[in-house]
């Protein structure tokens, strides 16, 4: 199987406002414009051994980003004066390979085998000028090499004809070299040739037990690990810190996650109706996050360790033409050690994570001079959270509720569809952020769309 994708995103400025000026209404002196271009090529190779299932997959990926953001509110701290924009771009390079064998599905004893190969570049550069005239102010070069090598696999043995148990790990190492160098004006304030060296395990268990014939329990355990790497890019006078001191710190750390769940599956009234029930812990420890410094200048640091616990239920229920979808989810992200080089109050939410989202959504099937046809309509809230991990600020957002209708017929070949998004009219702050110069300067938010109309027309040939 051959496949090929590509993209290509434009947008003239970007889409947030100023919340002092309502929301929907900023004051900038540039125009942000941006571009996402994506395109990549794959090839799978699969087939039946007879004793096993072979499945080898190659892919190939290109990636390129550039945008412009309106700094004048800190080129005073980069020496510079009046309106100025830092433009940025990204091109990132990446092949991957993947090649697994599996036992066959209808074995008492199950089992999976893979190795994993990928290796990727990821050129960055950023210049911040004066429009005018064009005077440079600050630029950065940084160039990130990453190759990765894995193998894995896991065996599900069925103790019982009613448990099941599979336990299965994965074996890494990587290896990331990053050249990178800054200066402002003729100045250099920052170089950086350095590489690291990540290995480890993350292992994985999973318990299932079919209590009766409608009724599953399960029980999961799994891990999941990301390599630390380089901040570069200072300007001078602010060098980065060494790692027992304030952050942020020339390396940040490796950072883990340990997932554990317990849940149950349920089939009802003749499998009209299917419930599911979780019930989850994730520890994590020391935390990356990528973060924005007082300059405007981006930077990852190691925040501490959190620990989240939480809810999930869903429930689907099909009778004749009606569908009906509800789902909830409820958590409470607390860090529960903050990094002593990023202090901040213990016992607070994580940034970005709403502690409880909740959808549902009605469905009914009908004909229209026999071609099926179907309407539907979805309500969901999203509770507040806050973009910020600061000691002095809050950028509360969320809070809001979704809405969509929408209405289709399906024919032989062709297909019409219509949808309204937003009926209800909501403006909810979506993304408290928009531009790193602003961070600290000026509040900001990115509404909810006001309602929109789309129809698509498709045809099967």
């Amino acid at each position: 199987r051959l496949g090929y994708v590509a993209q290509t995103l434009n947008s003239n400025d970007s889409q947030y406002g100023f919340t002092e000026l309502g929301g929907d209404r900023r004051a900038l002196s540039v125009r942000e414009p941006s571009r996402n271009d994506f395109d990549g090529g794959s090839a799978t190779l699969s087939g039946d051994l007879g004793w096993a299932r072979l499945k080898i997959d190659s892919a190939v990926q290109s990636h390129d980003l550039a945008r412009r953001y309106d700094a004048t509110l800190a080129a005073a701290d980069f020496g510079g004066a009046g309106p100025t924009a830092y433009d940025e771009s990204d091109s990132i390079e990446a092949w991957v390979n993947e090649a697994t064998l599996s036992s066959r599905p209808d074995r008492r004893l199950r089992w999976l085998a893979g190795i994993f190969a990928a290796s990727s570049v990821h050129d960055r550069h950023g210049l911040m000028a004066t429009v005018t005239p064009g005077a440079s102010l600050y630029e950065t070069v940084r160039q990130d090499r990453t190759r990765e090598v894995a193998v894995y696999g896991q065996v599900s043995w069925a103790l019982t004809d009613r448990l099941r148990i599979t336990a299965g790990g994965r074996f890494f190492g990587l290896d990331v070299e990053t050249r990178a160098s800054a200066s402002q004006g003729d100045t250099p304030s920052d170089a950086l040739d350095a590489d690291r060296q990540d290995s480890g395990f993350a292992p994985k268990f999973v318990a299932e037990y079919t209590l009766r014939d409608n009724v599953l329990l399960y029980l999961q355990a799994s891990e999941g690990y990301r390599p630390g790497g380089f901040n570069a890019g200072a300007v001078l006078g602010r060098p980065y810190g060494e790692e027992d001191g304030p952050q942020p710190h020339r390396r940040f750390r490796s950072d883990e996650l340990v997932n554990y769940e317990a849940g149950a599956r349920v089939h009802m009234l003749d499998d009209a109706l299917a419930l599911r029930l979780t019930l989850f812990r994730i520890d994590w420890r020391s935390i990356q996050s990528d973060r924005i410094g007082t300059d405007g200048l981006p930077f990852t640091g190691n925040i501490g360790n959190a620990e989240n616990l939480g809810l999930e239920a869903e429930a689907a229920w099909i009778g004749g033409p009606w569908r009906l979808d509800a789902n909830f989810t409820f958590q409470d992200p607390d860090l529960d050690a903050p990094d002593p080089g990023f202090p901040l109050p213990a016992e607070r939410d994580l940034s970005g994570i709403s502690n409880f989202t909740a959808n549902l959504a009605l469905r009914r099937s009908f004909t229209v001079a026999s071609w099926p046809a179907w309407v539907s309509g979805s309500l969901g809230h999203l509770s507040p959270s806050d973009l910020t991990f600061s000691s002095t600020q809050s950028s509360a957002m969320g809070d809001y509720w979704t809405s969509n209708l929408a209405m289709g017929m399906e024919g032989p070949t062709w297909t019409l569809s219509a949808r309204i998004d937003n009926p209800l009219g909501q403006r909810g702050d979506t993304f408290a952020y928009g531009n790193p110069f602003l961070v600290g300067r000026v509040d900001v938010t990115t509404p909810q769309r006001p309602p929109s109309l789309a129809i698509q027309i498709s045809r099967r040939f």
